[in-house]
């Protein structure tokens, strides 16, 4: 009966230390997902800032575009070498 108790209290004490373990382990997970969606966030802004841009782009171009159809100009382009 004494061995059984002790045998008991051992792995009482291994699952102590693993569940420490574990809530460490947690705890380095929970700061790694904050820093993700801290990055997730910033990527966000950054995405939108690019996508304004190419619709500017976008719109720039289709402007010179129109322009150049409503004018009739022929442009020469010239190479130095």
């Amino acid at each position: 009966m004494e061995t059984a108790n002790e045998e008991l209290k051992s792995s009482n004490e291994e699952l102590k230390s693993t569940n420490e373990e574990l809530q460490s382990a947690n705890e380095d997970l929970e700061t790694v997902k904050e820093e993700m969606q801290s990055l997730n966030e910033e990527l966000d802004t950054v995405n939108s800032e690019l996508q304004n841009k190419v619709e500017l782009l976008s719109d720039t171009n289709d402007d010179m575009q129109n322009l150049l159809n409503s004018t009739d100009i022929a442009i020469i382009f010239s190479i130095v070498v």
